[in-house]
């Protein structure tokens, strides 16, 4: 749909980009960001999502056609209930060093805002600390979600106290004592179940897409990662390592959990069981945890919105509360209740897709 709306400024045009324009939008960012993202990340990101192709406005300079700024969002699974919702994810948003600072974002906004899709379409993002200053600056504040809780459960306490400079002999007494009791705790809290099969999935099909709305749905807004989405967004990522796990019973998956494996650290990203089926929860979670334990990691992160239904388990199992800077952003003009934190189920999948 064309946009009659035209840039305030007569040095500028802002316009959408079509397909073609991306190798300058990928270059564009590697300059101001001053880092090179793999070209197979990009056309990861702005080609290969299941939901389409990203969407970006671009700002050029007249004078000498030079892009000099560029907005992306990336369409994104959302809904309200049972209903599905116009979606996307904010991500990369760059203006050359040059012209920062001259009005180029509210330009940029302005354009696109006019748009008529914009009003009902739900806006997610991850600002840092730089972007909720200016959304402060602005009067936008109301549409930042968070802190969220952040939690982290140990998983090598020998490891993590000699990374806190504790004498070698003393970190290994300590910590292997502390690493038993965590095991024999994990033990009690999480008993195993005969007839759960836990397997390593390399493939998610149709047949995981009501699990996923049956286990994750909630009353108001939520995003269902269907089986193509999260084959894009962790099997298929072409840089960051995931392990995606599924519980079998009776020949059913019946649950899965996908963890995030970065050098020495983990973070779950997605969780997804019945909460009263017990038994196959904490098999699936005891698991999980095996999953990051074998591949080194010293943590396992998660964090999500405080409506999170396995908050209480997590949390008997001993994910310990940390400080925490996890901030999501929601925004649609037309849906007054979708900045309220309470209004959110949220998990790391929903973060963090670079």
């Amino acid at each position: 749909m064309p946009v009659d709306y035209t840039s305030r400024d007569p040095r500028f045009e802002t316009r959408r980009a079509t397909p073609y324009n991306f190798e300058r939008i990928f270059d564009l960012v590697d300059t101001v960001f001053e880092t090179k993202r793999t070209r197979a990340a990009y056309e990861w990101l702005y080609r290969a999502n299941p939901s389409g192709l990203a969407r970006c406005w671009l700002v050029v300079e007249r004078s000498s056609g030079e892009l000099v700024a560029c907005q992306c969002h990336f369409p994104w699974p959302v809904a309200c209930g049972n209903e599905r919702v116009e979606g996307e994810f904010s991500g990369d948003w760059v203006v050359l060093p040059r012209l920062q600072r001259q009005g180029i974002y509210r330009l940029c906004t302005e354009v696109r805002d006019s748009h008529p899709g914009q009003n009902r379409t739900v806006v997610l993002g991850a600002p840092n600390a730089q972007s909720r200053g200016a959304l402060k600056k602005t009067g936008r504040q109301n549409t930042i979600i968070g802190p969220l809780p952040f939690a982290r459960l140990p998983l090598d306490i020998t490891e993590i106290l000699r990374f806190r400079s504790w004498p070698r002999g003393a970190a290994r007494i300590i910590g292997t004592a502390a690493n038993s009791a965590l095991d024999l705790w994990h033990g009690k809290v999480l008993e195993p179940a005969g007839d759960i099969r836990i397997e390593e999935l390399r493939h998610f099909d149709s047949s995981i897409d009501m699990l996923t709305y049956n286990c994750m749905i909630t009353p108001s807004y939520w995003c269902p990662h269907e089986a193509d989405f999260l084959n894009w967004r962790y099997l298929q990522h072409p840089v960051n390592s995931y392990v995606a796990q599924v519980a079998i019973v009776d020949d059913e998956v019946s649950g899965y959990s996908v963890v995030r494996i970065d050098n020495k650290h983990a973070t779950l990203m997605e969780f997804a069981a019945f909460p009263e089926r017990q038994l196959l929860v904490g098999a699936l979670l005891r698991a999980t945890i095996g999953v990051a334990r074998e591949a080194g990691c010293h943590t396992l992160a998660f964090y999500a919105t405080p409506s999170w239904r396995f908050w209480h388990l997590f949390r008997s199992v001993g994910f310990l509360g940390r400080k925490s800077e996890i901030y999501l952003r929601a925004r649609c003009p037309d849906r007054i209740d979708v900045s309220q934190e309470e209004n959110w189920q949220l998990l790391p999948g929903d973060k963090d897709i670079g």
